[in-house]
């Protein structure tokens, strides 16, 4: 009798943690237009319409593993279609374009991937990391492609509020070869600064209710 009695118990402690399991509610990271975490769904960013290159930055470049330049880009777009955000699920795009103009060698996007964005904990910026996009680039004159892989960060989307409101992507990563010859640098630094036109300030932060 004890024992049944025990076992009672039990099966009443596991229903209960069952049910507490099955009413929390999960938080996750929205894109939002003011610094408030949890954001207001009022501010929560429905959409990132496009990314441009920032003019007045340095330019885009890409490196060898020596730090020799492969490629500079002086302009150049890219932009997701709808965010998805929200409910438990991460802060997602797919890639619906990403061009490069004005660049010293052939530079193309191959692959364009998707994005996701992870909050930086208390400071409204977000980690952005890139999905399955590749680019190839002319290098000793055959092409070379890289790649993200199953995920890279590469860099940091922050608003900058002094001299004047703007959302800033600043990029800092290493991208692996995918394909091309030996005379291919087996990995690239890619640096660049784009701002995003679609919103003047954007933060990165909790769910709101």
């Amino acid at each position: 009798m004890k024992f049944v009695k025990m076992l009672g118990l039990a099966a009443v402690a596991v229903t209960a943690i069952l049910a507490f399991v099955g009413t929390s509610t999960s938080s996750a990271d929205v894109m939002c237009t003011i610094l408030l975490s949890p954001c207001p769904e009022i501010y929560t960013v429905k959409k990132v319409a496009k990314i441009s290159i920032q003019k007045k930055a340095a330019s885009s470049r890409m490196e060898n593993t020596s730090g020799t330049t492969i490629t500079t880009c002086t302009g150049g777009e890219a932009g997701t279609g709808e965010v998805k955000q929200g409910k438990g699920i991460p802060i997602t795009g797919e890639i619906a374009e990403f061009t490069w103009s004005g660049c010293t060698s052939t530079t193309d996007t191959v692959k364009l991937g998707s994005i996701e964005i992870k909050e930086i904990s208390g400071t409204g910026e977000g980690t952005v990391i890139l999905k399955s996009t590749e680019f190839t680039v002319v290098t000793f004159g055959v092409s070379c492609t890289y790649g993200a892989g199953t995920g890279t960060d590469i860099g940091t989307l922050a608003s900058v509020t002094e001299p004047e409101e703007e959302a800033l992507l600043t990029v800092n990563a290493v991208l692996n070869k995918t394909a091309g010859s030996f005379l291919c640098p087996q990995d690239v630094r890619w640096k660049e600064v784009r701002v995003l036109t679609s919103h003047k300030v954007i933060y990165t932060v909790l769910e709101g209710e």
